[in-house]
């Protein structure tokens, strides 16, 4: 989940949340990309609340198997994995899925590190030591490695955070243990997350209204999820005109002759033609809040 603020009406700063689930069918095979890992059939689904709304978990599993049913086909031996940063609503949808878990390596790393002083080279190991557990899914063995550390001198400072991890850890103990094996495909919750939502947010640098953002929002889904948002719209306000898009320049490259045949040339601009029938309007209609 991400919080951040939103402009509303009569300059108002209103603080709002992201919930956002991403649909995949594991890795592109080594075979058939070149260089980094590539999600199979990614999909995205994504909720723009208020931070004082309530989401109840039942109601949203189900939202996302109806989501999941519209881009797979989904069948009694379908078999789900989900994975996540450990906030309980996600471990309640693997619940109502059926489905195995997995906890986000970046996010409980992240935990493990508040324990240790990192300026120590003997911290230092120790985090690499958990690194290790957690990544090959040793959770009895990390859980009693980071007990260890209970009342010890060096991380008399840091027991808060220490007890904190440990809980933290045995109540999503399915999803450490997942680690061993083969059908863990580790989680990217938050690389994906960074990507989709906080670049449209300039990492934290940027602010707008919320309509603009809503339909920023939008149109990033809807491309992770093979569709063209404005290219429909467009072809809706055409067949309402009976215009046909083969017969409408949608955009074009500007001379002072206003030549449509004009080759570009380098550096040149391309500009919409604001004359064209329709294009205003539609525009418009595409922009509008829906």
């Amino acid at each position: 989940m991400i919080l951040f603020y939103l402009w509303k009406k009569k300059n108002k700063k209103k603080k709002f949340r992201i919930r956002t689930a991403f649909f995949h069918q594991g890795h592109i095979s080594e075979d058939e990309r070149v260089g980094k890992s590539i999600l199979l059939n990614k999909r995205a689904y994504c909720k723009l609340l208020r931070t004082a709304t309530n989401i109840n978990t039942l109601e949203y599993s189900e939202e996302l198997f109806k989501e999941i049913s519209k881009y797979y086909n989904i069948t009694p031996e379908t078999k789900f994995i989900v994975c996540g940063d450990g906030a309980d609503w996600i471990k309640n949808t693997s619940h109502f899925l059926n489905a195995k878990y997995v906890l986000d390596k970046f996010h409980a790393v992240r935990k493990i590190g508040t324990v240790f002083n990192l300026k120590s080279k003997y911290d230092k190991l120790q985090f690499k030591i958990c690194k290790g557990l957690f990544k090959n899914g040793e959770y009895t063995k990390l859980v009693t490695h980071l007990e260890y550390f209970k009342n010890k001198s060096n991380l008399i400072t840091k027991q808060n955070n220490l007890l904190n991890v440990i809980k933290y850890l045995k109540k999503r103990k399915d999803g450490v243990i997942a680690y061993k094996h083969d059908w863990c495909l580790s989680a990217c919750a938050e690389a994906l997350i960074s990507h989709t939502i906080k670049a449209q947010l300039g990492h934290g640098n940027k602010i707008y209204s919320y309509d603009s953002f809503r339909n920023i929002l939008v149109l990033r889904v809807a491309k992770i999820n093979g569709l063209s948002l404005v290219k429909e719209m467009f072809k809706e306000q055409l067949e309402n005109k009976d215009i046909s898009l083969e017969n409408m320049k949608m955009a074009k490259w500007n001379n002072n002759a206003n030549n449509w045949l004009y080759e570009p040339k380098k550096g040149g601009m391309p500009v919409m033609d604001y004359h064209t029938t329709g294009i205003s309007k539609a525009l418009k209609e595409i922009t509008a809040v829906r």
